[in-house]
């Protein structure tokens, strides 16, 4: 009787949405004018138990149909991901998956008008294509993301690639074991020459160099592109083509991770190569003739700044363990990239033929837009870290884990002050003449929000109290660094007023631990959510005063994500909604996403579309688009109920 009058109220409430909807639709006809909620969708489903889903989509043709139409007329994205919610990836969910999917497809084609841009089918591994792959031909779809349906039909795939709208520019497979050689010749089709973005990560490992140098031969306006793990793709040969000659010079991104057999040989590397050494040579023989010494900073500097401009003008750059295992990277690779003087994002995990002089190229070359270094396992040590220290102005995100050259000295450079002119702070041109003055020097740190620096057993804790004057710091991990001790950790915490986790694991042992000084003192700042991979509590004096003076429970879910889960993705952090800003290029070619709160609160009019249903960690507060702020990143934004503002 329960399990009846439940279906009942559920069958009501669809038939009040509709009504709703009908409503609306003769009060405002021009599908242009109306704007309705990404969620709608969702919305709408979730009326539904798992059992009567695909019953209600098949069934009720007048109540559901509708108010699809209506949604799907108005909305430029729609995620079907959200179907993991209701059948998760079992494989008693296969063929539901599948049946659900085709009804929902047969919807947008069926759909008279339609403004349908991004469609994102992402994790559903029961899916296979058939009976609603070859129907998306009449949606013109500009993005089409099929990334993990691991039982896609490539029979099917290759046939819709073959006959699919002209206005398609941003494809996203990875994870598709199913793609073959075949499937990518149709993407050598002249319908597909504008393409702007392609994503083959862990496709088949059938896919052969030659397949992917006659691709890039035609896909000559890509901007981003995805090969990692594609163990067959190798460099090609030096007296014919190379990988890198025939990266078209319209890219932007390019991921290459875990592509063990490229070692980015190329005529260009070794002519950056020659170019600096031969320079360095000449440097250091007139210095040698003058009795001067050896080479200086602003040696390097002026070397590099002379160095030609790379053709391929990168801004995200991923080469996480490209090489290994083997002889890695070619030497001077990165180096050669930095040419392109606009580099955002650098991902070098395991590179370990990546040395200083390297870094300090990038530094010098870009250090106005380099906003993210990661590096982890590599083998750079102080010198690097002092460099991107002196030249970088907006980095935001450093990760130097197991980076065991590592010591106080790099640690320190980073955290410190450094002397720049009232013009730079101005952001003019630092090249241009400038007036006696402007030539003042002020104090400035660099803008840091997250840093790792776990195992790293040079550490000791002068490293941890000059950390602590990095005030925009939010996430910090120290984990696995034997000479700092909880006492340093704790008075750095103490002088952090925005630090949302700190992870200090493994650390020196003393008489208390890091987590019991915490939990009783009231000076610590109540934006602390996460400490040592779980969720901070007060107690006593330091709870009560939290709750007097805070209304952070009641507003804990306005809050960006990142108050509520680790930094480390695991099975425990829950499935959500990922959305992508076009504006501020947190966008799925560079694997960045933001939550459903920043949408309001930080992209207020920004263009931004709906992506998967996923685990993912927010990228709105990480700062790597330096115009936008991250307003959504913990609940005491405003002065009401007596909460003190905390600037962002």
């Amino acid at each position: 009787k329960t399990s009846v009058n439940t279906r009942h109220n559920r069958s009501q409430s669809i038939q009040m949405t509709s009504k709703k909807t009908n409503e609306t639709s003769e009060v405002q006809k021009d599908p242009d004018i109306m704007v309705l909620p990404d969620q709608l969708l969702t919305r709408i489903l979730s009326f539904c138990d798992p059992a009567d889903f695909i019953s209600v989509l098949q069934a009720s043709q007048t109540i559901f149909s509708k108010p699809l139409e209506l949604y799907i007329s108005s909305t430029e994205s729609i995620s079907l991901s959200f179907l993991l919610r209701i059948y998760p990836n079992r494989f008693g969910n296969n063929q539901r998956q599948q049946i659900a999917v085709e009804i929902l497809v047969r919807f947008l084609s069926n759909a008279s008008r339609t403004r349908l841009k991004f469609l994102e089918l992402s994790n559903l591994r029961g899916v296979t294509g058939e009976k609603w792959l070859m129907e998306l031909r009449r949606v013109p779809l500009v993005s089409l993301d099929l990334s993990h349906t691991v039982r896609l039909d490539s029979r099917l795939l290759l046939a819709y690639l073959s006959e699919c709208p002209t206005t398609l520019r941003h494809l996203y497979l990875t994870g598709n074991s199913q793609v073959t050689s075949a499937v990518l010749d149709a993407l050598r089709q002249e319908r597909h020459s504008q393409l702007l973005s392609l994503s083959l990560g862990s496709c088949s490992h059938t896919i052969q160099t030659r397949t992917i140098f006659e691709l890039l031969k035609n896909l000559r306006n890509l901007e981003h592109l995805n090969l990692q793990f594609l163990n067959n793709v190798t460099d090609g040969s030096l007296r014919e083509e190379t990988l890198m000659s025939l990266l078209p010079d319209t890219l932007k991104s390019i991921n290459l991770s875990g592509a063990r057999r490229l070692h980015m040989y190329s005529v260009e590397v070794m002519t950056t190569m020659n170019h600096v050494l031969s320079r360095l040579e000449e440097t250091e023989n007139a210095r040698i003739n003058r009795g001067d010494a050896g080479l200086q900073r602003q040696d390097l500097h002026s070397i590099f700044r002379e160095a030609p401009q790379f053709r391929i003008k990168t801004e995200h750059l991923v080469l996480n363990g490209t090489g290994h295992p083997g002889p890695g990277m070619l030497p001077g690779s990165l180096a050669t990239f930095s040419l392109g003087r606009c580099l955002r994002e650098v991902h070098l995990g395991g590179c370990e033929n990546v040395s200083d002089w390297e870094i300090t190229a990038l530094a010098v070359n870009c250090g106005n837009t380099l906003t993210c270094f990661q590096m982890r396992a590599g083998s750079i040590g102080d010198s690097a870290l002092v460099a991107l220290a002196e030249y970088g102005k907006v980095l935001a995100e450093v990760d130097i884990s197991t980076c065991l050259n590592v010591g106080d000295k790099g640690i320190i450079a980073l955290c410190q002050p450094r002397a720049v002119s009232e013009s730079e702070a101005n952001g003019e041109d630092e090249q241009t003449v400038v007036a006696p003055s402007k030539r003042r020097r002020l104090a400035s740190r660099l803008p840091l929000n997250v840093l790792r620096v776990d195992n790293l057993p040079k550490l000791t804790d002068k490293s941890v109290e000059a950390i602590s004057r990095l005030e925009s710091l939010f996430v910090l991990d120290l984990h696995g660094c034997p000479g700092i001790t909880p006492s340093a950790v704790f008075r750095a915490i103490r002088m952090l007023p925005r630090l949302i986790e700190v992870n200090a694991k493994e650390i020196a042992t003393e008489t208390r631990s890091l987590s019991s000084l915490l939990r009783e003192d009231t000076k610590i700042a109540p934006s602390l959510r996460i400490v040592n991979q779980r969720v901070f509590v007060r107690k006593g004096a330091a709870l009560d005063a939290i709750t007097a003076t805070s209304t952070s429970h009641r507003r804990h879910q306005d809050c960006c994500t990142v108050m509520s889960q680790s930094q480390r993705l695991t099975a425990a952090v829950p499935l959500q909604t990922m959305y992508h800003c076009v504006d501020c290029q947190l966008i799925p070619q560079l694997d960045r996403g933001i939550c459903s709160c920043c949408v309001t609160r930080c992209h207020k009019g920004h263009k931004v579309f709906l992506g998967s249903y996923t685990r993912f960690y927010c990228d709105c507060p990480s700062g790597l688009c330096p115009a936008n702020v991250c307003q959504a990143i913990d609940p005491w934004h405003s002065t009401e109920d007596g909460i003190s503002v905390v600037t962002t």
